[in-house]
């Protein structure tokens, strides 16, 4: 399965609404942590990862139903690929036990 990435934008958003994101972001199969070889990594707000989705216009439908859960007014953007050779930048990251 291909590594997704997603970034939600929510217009006109109150102090409560990314933690309702999170949670519906996590009932469509996402999550804020990221996890290499040797780190657990936490994404920021708005940002969440999967490797549930084949297809990404499911992974994009996903993420537009979590959104759409919470306000009425959102933009999404969505990377798909291959994280194999990938480089953490800037994320709280945290080493993993015996890495």
């Amino acid at each position: 399965m291909a590594y997704t990435q997603a970034r939600v934008e929510l217009h006109d958003a109150n102090g409560g609404d990314y933690t309702r994101l999170h949670a519906a972001m996590n009932a469509e199969n996402f999550q804020q942590i990221f996890k290499t070889t040797s780190a657990i990594c936490e994404l920021p707000n708005g940002e969440y990862c999967s490797f549930f989705f084949d297809d990404p216009d499911l992974a994009m439908a996903a993420a537009k139903r979590a959104a759409a859960k919470v306000v009425k007014s959102f933009e999404i953007t969505l990377l798909v690929g291959d994280v194999s050779n990938s480089r953490d930048y800037n994320l709280q990251c945290t080493p993993r036990p015996n890495s």
